[in-house]
């Protein structure tokens, strides 16, 4: 179906009779140099597939599969190592469960140490420590319920922690604190004068919140999950603590003044 003339401006393109094979030596330089080892060798690469009936979304599941890959001993004896973003996020992982609960830890202790320096009281201190713990578990508790859903019937499922929300955690520990610790001093100063400390320094540290609070909600609006999943904890932190820190203490010493004042008067035996 191709004329004569149609043959010979087709015949200008098409290419010479004594065309050779194209191998992996013959590659540039350029493009084979991702694939080329350190003598120089090439096409040793093996690609590996996870299985499809997993889910590389599973961390479980990550991990074992980046372990089954991770050292591979030839027979020579020889160990190839491999790599990727499967072995790179497991790592992550794995980094997360070691120094989450050290850097919670060592945060938590280094903040009671400061408080029982501060105020040189075991009461005092005891208040601010309790306020904190309170409010440090009711952000662990928002977290654990955090994805939870009701599809016919309740699903509970929490946040799933990563490598950038789990910092929320010693935030909320130090910055929780403070809260706690202004309420408190100014109750002490103000000599058991409730309605005053809720109103000037409840006040202040109730603003001084929120801007930090609208702060993390911000990142909420990243289209980075893990971005996304730190704002939320950590605002969470910050409202609970504050939450424990203007409400749930002054409440606590409200009732306590109450009692000593009922066995001061007599109402009740000490």
């Amino acid at each position: 179906f191709v004329g004569e003339r149609d043959w010979e401006k087709l015949n200008e393109l098409l290419p010479s009779k004594k065309l050779e094979h194209i191998g992996i030596a013959q590659l540039p330089e350029q493009v084979a140099l991702p694939f080329t080892e350190k003598d120089g060798t090439r096409g040793r690469l093996v690609y590996i597939e996870p299985s499809r009936t997993r889910s590389l979304w599973d961390g479980h599941y990550l991990i074992e599969w980046a372990e089954s890959f991770r050292e591979t001993k030839l027979p020579d004896g020889s160990v190839v190592k491999g790599s990727g973003r499967s072995v790179i996020f497991a790592d992550m992982i794995l980094a997360i469960v070691e120094d989450a609960p050290r850097a919670i830890v060592m945060s938590l202790v280094a903040t009671l140490a400061i408080l029982m320096l501060a105020f040189r009281s075991t009461l005092a201190s005891g208040w601010v420590i309790g306020s904190l713990l309170t409010g440090l578990m009711w952000t662990v508790g928002v977290m654990s319920v955090w994805n939870t859903s009701w599809q016919g019937h309740l699903e509970v499922e929490p946040m799933r922690l990563n490598f950038l929300n789990f910092v929320a955690l010693p935030i909320t520990i130090g910055v929780g604190a403070d809260y706690a610790v202004n309420v408190l001093q100014r109750y002490r100063i103000a000599g058991g004068n409730l309605r005053r400390v809720i109103v000037e320094t409840g006040g202040a540290v109730t603003l001084c919140s929120m801007t930090t609070t609208l702060g993390y909600l911000a990142l909420t609006l990243s289209v980075n999950r893990g971005i996304k999943s730190f704002g939320i904890a950590a605002a969470a932190g910050e409202i609970c603590t504050l939450l424990t820190g203007v409400v749930v203490l002054p409440a606590c010493l409200e009732l306590v003044s109450r009692y000593r004042h009922r066995v001061s008067k007599g109402s009740i035996p000490p």
